[in-house]
């Protein structure tokens, strides 16, 4: 991603993430920025699977779909971070189309905290994104493409 020095993050990557996933907070340590934001086109689901919830978004055919996300900024460490960031989403950039999980560059939609409101401000982000939803799997939509509004009946062990 050309120019890019951010990630839209929804689940595990988040900074606010409740989930007590082990990577999370060694991530996040080196952003230089972090502002809350909407993606829209995508909706996200949980995939609830060995005492494990894992989020995913998901292009949608409603542009009106989004998901919650933190825009977080590392200035300084961007190529060591997307390196780390695709090792975490198993992401091979290599063989993408092979990769659970995709990557794209997106427009995240910049948002008030205390309200949600959009502010009419953007910035172009590294999102990861699955490209449909596995037919055997069960999933769960997170209400308002927000993952801190999940269930919360079991955590990332």
């Amino acid at each position: 991603p050309q120019g890019c020095t951010s990630f839209a993050v929804y689940g595990t990557l988040r900074p606010d993430c409740d989930s007590g996933a082990p990577w999370t907070k060694e991530f996040v340590a080196t952003r230089t920025g972090c502002v809350s934001a909407r993606v829209f086109g995508f909706k996200m689901w949980t995939k609830k699977q060995r005492s494990a919830n894992y989020p995913c978004s998901v292009p949608s055919d409603q542009q009106t779909d989004s998901v919650f996300v933190k825009v977080v900024t590392f200035a300084n460490d961007w190529d060591a971070k997307l390196v780390e960031a695709d090792k975490i989403e198993e992401y091979d950039p290599y063989n993408p189309q092979d990769s659970w999980y995709h990557r794209r560059v997106v427009q995240a939609h910049i948002v008030h905290d205390a309200t949600g409101e959009l502010t009419g401000g953007t910035i172009a982000a590294v999102m990861y994104f699955i490209p449909a939803l596995d037919a055997d799997v069960q999933y769960f939509p997170v209400p308002e493409g927000d993952w801190l509004k999940r269930e919360h009946d079991f955590v990332l062990e």
